[in-house]
């Protein structure tokens, strides 16, 4: 899963604090003690992973964000001692677009925090992810989190919301990139399960038509003269060609 929160907070209130996510989160001035004291609350049954390669990715991905500068600031084990797939709730700052746990999906309790200089370099910074499924847009400005909605290249984007998209019945779902191809939900949903059929029925029976055979040197030329007149750069280039064009279509096909 490849979910990125992108908080402005250059206009949203002091008290603001960013909430958990799984991927990547550009911030500026992230509330680190926040997100830490909400993740030492969870508790197994709850947003521990017990998926299959979680614990063995969780220490991968891990130890190669903290090889190339990151910090894991809570968590960052695998607990075997509650099964062999159990990993920590984990926070890591310090992310960047080099490191697996950006670039990768992680499907676990990892939450990865990026700090940047402004909105435009969060955007650009989200953006740099080969996966899009979802993201979130955090602003009291509902004018620039429809701005940074647009921009971000994503299959969902909430704006002061997080998951919903998934829950709408109306909301096409599904990702960018890497992300997957397609849609489920929606019309659009509705029309991933339906083979689309063109149906052409003559409305002139009784003529032969341009495209049929006999062809030959007569129909090239014809047909050239054709697309001159129908691309013709002006009246008398138009008018030059609109009677040899013409054979197109009155032409005797030998039939």
């Amino acid at each position: 899963m490849n979910i990125t929160e992108l908080f402005d907070l250059d206009a949203a209130p002091t008290t603001a604090s960013p909430t958990a996510s799984f991927g990547a989160a550009p911030l500026q001035n992230p509330d680190i003690a926040g997100v830490t004291a909400d993740s030492r609350l969870v508790r197994p049954g709850f947003l521990f992973a017990a998926l299959k390669g979680v614990a063995t990715d969780g220490r991968r991905f891990a130890a190669d964000a903290v090889a190339k500068g990151a910090k894991v600031v809570w968590g960052g084990r695998a607990r075997p001692d509650l099964g062999a797939g159990f990993f920590e709730p984990t926070v890591i700052t310090g992310v960047n677009a080099s490191m697996k746990l950006f670039q990768d999906e992680t499907f676990g309790p990892i939450m990865t925090i990026q700090v940047v200089k402004d909105a435009e370099d969060a955007v650009a910074k989200a953006n740099e992810t080969q996966f899009g499924l979802a993201a979130s847009v955090w602003t009291v400005d509902e004018g620039r989190g429809r701005e940074f909605a647009g921009r971000l290249k994503a299959g969902t984007v909430m704006v002061n919301d997080v998951m919903s998209g998934f829950a709408i019945a109306e909301a096409p779902h599904g990702g960018s990139g890497l992300s997957g191809w397609g849609r489920t939900h929606g019309r659009a949903g509705l029309l991933e399960m339906v083979n689309v059929k063109y149906v052409d029925v003559d409305r002139m029976p009784g003529m032969e038509k341009p495209w049929w055979y006999r062809y030959g040197a007569e129909v090239e030329k014809a047909a050239d003269a054709f697309l001159q007149f129908e691309f013709a750069g002006g009246v008398m280039s138009w008018w030059r060609h609109a009677r040899k064009a013409l054979g197109t279509i009155f032409r005797d096909h030998g039939l």
